[in-house]
């Protein structure tokens, strides 16, 4: 009897440190992959954020007539688009590898969910689509949450609302609250989802059939990731559909209101709202990018903003130089460059001048969350992801002339 207990316990600790074996070479498999993603991200994301960069800068020139309005939109959109492939694309590796971190803090929903409405609006322009929004009273809060991933989710099922309209005029969102729970219902008036493929849509890489593979396009990403993500904010996603009627898909997430000064937004919504027209910056800024596609883009862009005394180099090892010679306010610094990368390059000139007064803000192509680590752990004050578009970087000098008062 005790034999047998001893080859029983034998067998167990073997089969346990094969499973603990499996699933260790699952864990390097997902995080190689992870790499080989985050690697691919950066290669197109170099490229793209010339298209997004000047795309956006044409759109600010009045001088340009209806036609060529139209082209850069279509150029625009169509760089929103590689874009939200390869960010879902990343998002999965990053769920399939462990590596996904949620950013939970005290946010202003009214905007997140003013913002997401107002970006699908906008490609819905050339649709004749028109998204209703009906929003509860309660609502007027802060809400402790990560507002960007929140906004993923009501972009993505938003956007497939709009895409599966079927020819009518609007599509309907009504967000309500009560007692520790918020709703967001998201309803379009298109084919319908057969109820034997509720769960099918959201599984990875699967839509509800190979017709809406091929009519609408899509990575078959956007669902999957919304569900993951409902689901690490403690919330549930369900759907209701009938057939050539409706679908209507139901997100309930928990509520946890913050107070805030509404003042100050409506402040900051006048402000943005203004002007196109950017007074003169006195501000003397280093920019470190080793392409030159993307040099020319960045100066266009400062230029446009106000900013005229800036000096470009196209490693780190030129930054460290230029900054010893020259004071600058600020250091605009992609991560990847030849002779010295721009982590080292940092790190260098924090030791040299101490971080208050380096002041370098990354602007690169890597989107991972370790990346913006490793740079807030070289001596960066700010992170910026490539493609980027004009009023990023707006916001970035905005934030950096404040500091300099």
């Amino acid at each position: 009897m005790e034999s047998e207990i001893d080859d029983r316990t034998t067998e167990l600790e073997t089969a346990n440190r094969k499973l603990e074996e499996a699933n260790a070479e699952i864990s390097r498999h997902a995080s190689k992959q992870l790499e080989h993603f985050a690697c691919m991200s950066h290669e197109i994301r170099t490229p793209l954020n010339c298209i997004v960069g000047l795309s956006s800068l044409l759109l600010e020139n009045d001088d340009l007539d209806e036609e060529l309005i139209d082209t850069v939109n279509m150029v625009y959109n169509s760089a929103d688009l590689v874009q939200g492939v390869v960010n879902d694309v990343l998002d999965y590796a990053k769920i399939e590898s462990g590596h996904f971190e949620l950013d939970i803090k005290p946010s202003d929903l009214q905007s997140a969910l003013n913002g997401v409405v107002h970006s699908i609006s906008n490609k819905l322009q050339d649709k004749n689509v028109e998204v209703r929004t009906s929003y509860d009273g309660l609502l007027q809060k802060m809400m402790t949450t990560d507002s960007r991933r929140l906004q993923q989710i009501l972009y993505n099922i938003l956007g497939n609302a709009a895409k599966f309209n079927n020819g009518y005029k609007n599509t309907s969102t009504f967000t309500t609250a009560c007692a520790n729970k918020i709703q967001f219902s998201i309803k379009d008036h298109g084919k319908g989802i057969d109820e034997n493929d509720f769960e099918k849509i959201f599984q990875p890489f699967s839509q509800a059939s190979k017709e809406t593979q091929t009519v609408y396009g899509g990575t078959g990403l956007g669902l999957s990731i919304t569900k993951n993500l409902v689901s690490r904010l403690g919330g549930t996603i369900s759907i209701k559909s009938e057939i050539e009627k409706f679908t209507e898909f139901i997100v309930e997430l928990p509520y946890n209101e913050e107070l805030f000064d509404t003042t100050v937004y409506k402040e900051k919504a006048l402000e943005t709202a203004i002007s196109k027209i950017y007074p003169p910056r006195a501000l003397k800024i280093l920019v470190a990018e080793d392409n030159i596609i993307n040099q020319k883009v960045i100066d266009r862009i400062l230029k446009h903003l106000g900013v005229t005394d800036i000096t470009i180099v196209d490693d780190g090892k030129k930054a460290v130089d230029a900054s010893f010679i020259t004071n600058y306010d600020c250091i605009l610094m992609d991560m990847q460059m030849p002779i010295m990368d721009g982590l080292e390059a940092c790190r260098q000139i924090v030791k040299r001048d101490g971080k208050e007064n380096a002041n370098v803000i990354f602007v690169t192509a890597h989107a991972l969350v370790e990346f913006k680590e490793k740079a807030l752990n070289a001596g960066g004050i700010d992170f910026v992801t490539k493609p980027f578009k004009m009023e990023a970087i707006d916001k970035l000098l905005v934030k950096l002339e404040e500091t300099l008062l």
